[in-house]
């Protein structure tokens, strides 16, 4: 799936037009703090905005991405000068009967301890071109300056068709994996796939409990899940979110013992894409926002949305920008959270190459005033992957840079005056 995404160079510009009334225009209080490259061309980040591939430690950024055949991160303590890259592990080696699983990884950062929890996908030992299982796997460091210590990894889980993984550690220290796999043989449309989530049993992740069924229905498009830690009382407790393609987004909440009933989140749409078009992000109250894009069949245009989740019930859905589809795909938003504000942030590829970001405050979504050019015109579509550093205001944003010559990982922050 990566392999066929074409983005080239951005930044990110004011976006004032196609706002809503409901909308009102103070300043964002945004600057851009740092941009740099951090390795390409040839390079690529994440595949779906949900994905986390960055965090901060002890001052210095880590930042996660592949070449093609390995899985690599390179650290940095200014945003401008970088470490030489480092192999977390290779993904190609496995490859069999012509089948080279699409590179997927996600990290989750516990500052308990200093551990990064890793989740990727390599492709199984005896895949074929017509049985392309891949394997789940997941290993967990120790962060020590600009380095990380890697203990063994494990196989989660050895047969499933997927691309495209997510964790994150609930309130005890355990990590959660959510993933999409095949349930049945391919079907003219494509692969039927189901939503899940699984647990380790442990805190050093070296044993899985049974996976998680979430969804209810069978989906022949894909399934994207994002696994969210909330706050106890009781401990322990997440929230599921599933999207699927031409579909709703639902989700099922996990009491810290048993999954709740399934919750129907959306009237909206999702486009038919392949990589469903959502992201979420958690605040201190654990409140769950929600941004997507949702697909208006009539016209064949995309608006991006906007739902929270307080307390245990999901508001109404919100407009925030009408109108956000690409020449070539729809408009992906990513999502992040300034956890000492509880400000909401986001940021994705809109309609002639702009790009926006926007922040919920006090129930109400602003514009930023100071605009950041875009060097070239833009024509495709862009998979972000945001995150906001904790104990310094700023917020980071990772994206991929390609054009026709070669991909780039790209690093920018934003750093928050306001």
């Amino acid at each position: 799936m990566l392999k066929r995404i074409s983005v080239i160079l951005v930044s990110l510009v004011l976006l004032i037009s196609n706002i809503p009334p409901s909308i009102s225009q103070p300043s964002l209080g945004l600057s851009v703090n740092t941009s740099a490259t951090v390795d390409g061309p040839g390079r690529l980040s994440t595949g779906h905005p949900s994905q986390k591939l960055g965090f901060q430690s002890g001052g210095m950024f880590f930042i996660f991405y592949n070449d093609g055949t390995n899985y690599l991160y390179k650290s940095t303590g200014d945003g401008s000068a970088f470490t030489s890259s480092t192999i977390v592990r290779n993904f190609a080696s496995a490859v069999r009967g012509g089948f080279s699983a699409s590179p997927s990884q996600a990290v989750a950062f516990d500052a308990v301890g200093g551990i990064v929890h890793w989740v990727g996908v390599k492709p199984h030992p005896t895949a074929t071109s017509t049985s392309p299982q891949v394997i789940i796997a997941y290993k967990r460091g120790t962060v020590s300056l600009s380095t990380i210590t890697w203990e063994a990894e494990v196989d989660v889980d050895v047969n499933v068709k997927q691309e495209l993984v997510s964790i994150t550690v609930d309130s005890d220290g355990r990590p959660w994996i959510g993933y999409s796999a095949t349930i049945r043989a391919n079907n003219p449309s494509g692969y039927d796939t189901n939503a899940y989530a699984i647990r380790a049993t442990n805190f050093q992740g070296t044993a899985w409990n049974n996976k998680l069924t979430l969804a209810s229905r069978v989906g022949s498009e894909s399934y994207i899940v994002i696994p969210i830690s909330l706050t106890g009382p009781p401990a322990a407790r997440m929230y599921f979110l599933y999207c699927i393609s031409r579909s709703d987004i639902s989700g099922r909440l996990w009491s810290g013992v048993a999954l709740g009933a399934e919750e129907t989140i959306t009237s909206s749409s999702l486009p038919p894409h392949i990589v469903p078009p959502c992201s979420a992000s958690v605040d201190a109250n654990s409140d769950v926002h929600l941004i997507f894009t949702r697909r208006h069949r009539q016209t064949d245009s995309f608006d991006i949305m906007y739902i929270k989740r307080a307390g245990n019930a999901w508001g109404t859905e919100f407009l925030v920008a009408q109108n956000q589809k690409f020449s070539d795909g729809v408009s992906y938003p990513a999502s992040s959270i300034d956890p000492s504000t509880n400000t909401f942030f986001s940021i994705w590829s809109s309609s002639e190459g702009t790009k926006a970001v926007r922040r919920f405050s006090n129930g109400t979504f602003v514009v930023g005033s100071i605009p950041i050019s875009i060097s070239e015109g833009l024509t495709h579509g862009l998979y972000p992957s945001t995150d906001t550093l904790t104990g310094v205001k700023v917020l980071s944003l990772y994206f991929i840079n390609s054009d026709v010559s070669g991909q780039s990982v790209m690093f920018t922050t934003l750093r928050v005056t306001g």
